[in-house]
């Protein structure tokens, strides 16, 4: 929740419209204005446009009903859409749409799914949309750990790889400490000589 309120009060975008429509393979069709998305209330909330889910889907089973945001700058052709089989979205009460938002807290993109969800063939409905309640979810951008990048091997003249010399053997770093050790031991005179048994009386 807490990320929710940061990206609400920091985010350039507290709204966002959205429209929606019936697609048909063989004619485009025009979207219409279906209700308001309000990005500066924690949670997101959703307001209908008048007559928003009053849309015709007598189309047959080819139809496409899609849903888009219409974000700023941006050319209906660009706009962010999702959709479903409109006979679907005919028998549905409730719809869920969720946007996905960027690091500044704006939303990039969208997915929509209904309520109760779609078997695997066209029910029989009615000739417009019923949807009820419309619930708002907000994704968050994924947090991704940095890199840990390695060093890269330094270059030759040549542009080889230069190799890393060799780990030194314990003589070979200490065998000037250890040379001195040596010598005085080679030039230490031996033990004397015990003398011979008692002399006579």
């Amino acid at each position: 929740m807490l990320p929710l309120l940061l990206l609400s009060l920091l985010s350039p975008v507290t709204a966002v419209e959205v429209y929606h429509r019936i697609q048909l393979p063989s004619s485009p069709s025009t979207w219409s204005h279906r209700g308001t998305i309000d990005l500066s209330s924690v949670p997101a909330s959703y307001a209908p446009a008048p007559d928003g889910s009053v849309l015709s889907t007598t189309t047959g089973e080819d139809a496409i009903y899609q849903v888009a945001l219409a974000l700023e700058g941006r050319a209906e052709d660009d706009w962010p859409f999702a959709g479903v089989k409109a006979c679907f979205a005919a028998a549905a009460k409730e719809d869920t749409i969720t946007l996905r938002l960027s690091a500044s807290g704006e939303p990039y993109t969208l997915s929509y799914a209904l309520d109760p969800a779609p078997s695997a063939h066209c029910p029989v409905t009615s000739s417009s949309l019923g949807l009820q309640n419309t619930s708002i979810v907000l994704h968050l951008p994924d947090r991704i750990p940095p890199l840990a990048l390695k060093t890269p091997p330094q270059l030759s003249e040549e542009g080889e790889a230069i190799k890393p010399e060799p780990e030194k053997s314990l003589i070979q770093k200490y065998w000037m400490y250890l040379l001195p050790v040596m010598l005085l031991l080679l030039m230490a005179p031996g033990g004397e000589q015990q003398g011979g048994g008692g002399g006579g009386q």
